[in-house]
């Protein structure tokens, strides 16, 4: 079994980044009236797109790019490479926050439907994005994974002194 490319690992999440990070702009427009309307009954206020508020939302987006490549990598060996692999991580993180968020509906006045309404479209762009990220990502070669070894002469016959 060869070891994680932690660097493609890293490079595939800046890519999942990007496109996922694409995703929003489709769909948050179609959600923002209600969410401002969730948002202001909890004494809230809806995030603006700031300059702060998007550089930190890059930022996470990477972050859970690199955690969906590195699941890519560990389950590889035994799923195969490939789209349907890379879909089958970016559901299991999409899950795994879908359930995270789920959680605030317990601490708050929250819906789930509000929570849904949210976290759902993602699905399709964790999945695209996952495929995107895993598409850069290489397995590290044999060689640079094994230790260097010293040269051996080769087997003459004769005995050793």
């Amino acid at each position: 079994m060869s070891k994680i490319n932690w660097g493609r690992v890293v490079l595939g999440g800046i890519v999942f980044g990007v496109v996922f990070g694409i995703f929003p702009a489709s769909y948050i427009p179609m959600l923002a009236r209600e969410w401002r309307e969730a948002f202001a009954a909890l004494g809230g206020n809806f995030p603006d797109t700031t300059p702060a508020f998007l550089t930190g939302a890059a930022a996470i987006n990477v972050a859970i790019g690199i955690v969906t490549l590195w699941l890519y990598a560990a389950i590889r060996p035994r799923y195969g490479p490939g789209p349907r692999t890379a879909a089958i991580a970016g559901v299991a993180i999409w899950l795994v926050l879908l359930f995270a968020n789920l959680s605030y509906v317990l601490l708050t006045d929250l819906t789930v439907a509000h929570a849904v309404m949210l976290h759902g479209p993602s699905l399709v762009a964790f999945v695209v994005a996952a495929i995107a990220g895993a598409w850069v990502y290489r397995e590290a070669s044999p060689q640079s994974a094994a230790p260097a070894r010293e040269a051996t002469p080769a087997h003459t016959g004769k005995p050793t002194p």
